[in-house]
């Protein structure tokens, strides 16, 4: 659900990001929240969030619409966004998704939005460091139960693989 107040439209994109850049897009998104000394100097104390630039996350975007929202002042709606219109039936992925006010006019609205980076997944990951090495157990969030075959990966900072096994 998005929920809206004393807005109009929204605009929804979302991007659906190669699973080998997931890492890369964490790292922009954690600019995400900006420091209290910047929001002084841009002269937005009030708002501690600033927006990731869209185009600079990669991936394909999937999934871009006006949805009408509501247009009566102070009054709250909830708009149901669906995966499986997003993302046209697809079940798993890693997505940004962005909703950004629009408009009368149909222009972008200055700063009044939202923005998530998702990994939409059934699997569920469990994981202990021990002296000799890494222990993963990988399970179904549906069911429950243990995974097997499931690739687990160790990866540097600079997203090189080090070491992989199957649970």
């Amino acid at each position: 659900p998005l929920l809206t107040v004393n807005v109009p439209r929204v605009r929804v994109r979302a991007k659906l990001l190669p699973p080998q850049t997931a890492i890369h897009a964490l790292r922009g998104y954690g600019s995400y929240f900006a420091a209290g000394n910047e929001r002084r100097e841009n002269d937005n104390g009030n708002e501690p969030y600033r927006p990731v630039d869209y185009n600079m996350v990669p991936g394909r975007t999937v999934f871009d619409e006006q949805l009408a929202a509501e247009s009566a002042p102070d009054t709250a709606k909830t708009l149901d966004l669906s995966w499986d219109r997003m993302l046209a039936g697809r079940r798993t992925g890693v997505v940004f998704l962005e909703a950004e006010r629009v408009n009368g006019d149909g222009e972008r609205a200055q700063v009044l939005g939202t923005q998530a980076l998702i990994q939409l997944t059934d699997l569920g990951l469990v994981w202990k460091r021990a002296r000799n090495g890494v222990d993963v157990f990988a399970f179904s969030h549906s069911t429950g139960q243990p995974v097997s075959g499931a690739a687990a990966r160790l990866l540097s900072d600079e997203n090189e693989p080090l070491q992989e096994a199957l649970t």
